[in-house]
């Protein structure tokens, strides 16, 4: 009998389109997996968490916030949970991360209830009941006061996510300031550098690539998205995932394997991030 998997979209408040990608949720029974790997990419996510999940990396292990912020990792990220799990997250654009939620995190799930206090108990409510509605309406209700009218230079860090990555130094002489001042504003507006943002885009492109067809060339990938040969894809791709793109291929084939046979939406690279809809 397959096992139960109810996944949710939906749109933020069009005001906050400039710093808000979407909002998801799913409640999802991780019997047979006993967790999943968060793998980096350019997004944030706020999780908000109904039930009781592991946070575990080279660190160690402990017990994920409720309310937790992941995102632009430099390292994969395991999530273990057993049974039934309920999740709701705001996935934010990189530039929102420093205006909503200041510089006090490093992505790997710290807590952000002292950010939300105001939504947490209607949000976990909501969850337990599976109220998809009322969760995306509290988190308008909390974002658009804080996020309306302008995070802090957001237009310096967006070039460095793009597909060609630009020297923060050409970044700094299209908007008048030095190199030094776009490596400070884009530190204030994501946590991190537009070095490790650039690096972070690409390979999110590989890991989205590898997981729509686990066949793909890896030497014509590299040269696609900007490596400069496939032994330096491979080494970018081995710090960020943890493994290697073969080894990705591998695990990819073998998830898709798993969720044809369990009737699971197959498009799913993880539990938390997921490739985005084509053309986004």
């Amino acid at each position: 009998m397959p096992h139960r998997m109810s996944r949710h979209r939906a749109s933020p408040h069009p005001a906050l389109g400039a710093f808000v990608h979407s909002y998801w949720a799913l409640a999802r029974d991780l019997t047979p997996l006993g967790g999943f790997t968060v793998t980096p990419d350019q997004f944030v996510e706020i999780l908000f968490c109904g039930e009781p999940i592991t946070a575990v990396d080279a660190h160690g292990c402990a017990p994920l916030p409720r309310c937790a912020v992941i995102g632009l990792l430099d390292a994969p990220l395991r999530l273990e949970a057993s049974g039934l799990i309920r999740c709701a997250a705001v996935r934010l654009h990189a530039w929102a991360k420093g205006p909503l939620l200041g510089s006090a995190s490093d992505g790997r799930g710290f807590s952000a209830s002292s950010h939300f206090d105001d939504i947490l108990e209607p949000v976990l409510a909501a969850l337990r009941e599976e109220r998809w509605d009322a969760i995306w309406r509290a988190f308008d209700a909390a974002l658009l006061p804080r996020l309306r009218g302008g995070a802090r230079r957001p237009a310096q860090a967006r070039p460095f996510l793009g597909e060609a990555a630009p020297l923060a130094r050409d970044v700094g002489d299209a908007h008048g300031i030095s190199r030094r001042q776009v490596e400070r504003n884009v530190k204030a507006l994501t946590g991190t550098s537009p070095k490790q943002l650039a690096n972070l885009a690409r390979f999110q492109r590989v890991r989205d690539a590898l997981w729509a067809n686990p066949d793909a060339g890896l030497a014509a990938l590299a040269a696609e998205v900007g490596y400069a040969d496939q032994p330096h894809l491979t080494r970018q791709f081995k710090r960020y995932a943890g493994v290697t793109p073969r080894q990705f291929q591998a695990q990819m084939a073998r998830l898709r394997a798993w969720h044809e046979a369990e009737d699971a939406p197959s498009r799913e690279v993880a539990i938390v991030q997921d490739p985005p809809e084509p053309g986004r």
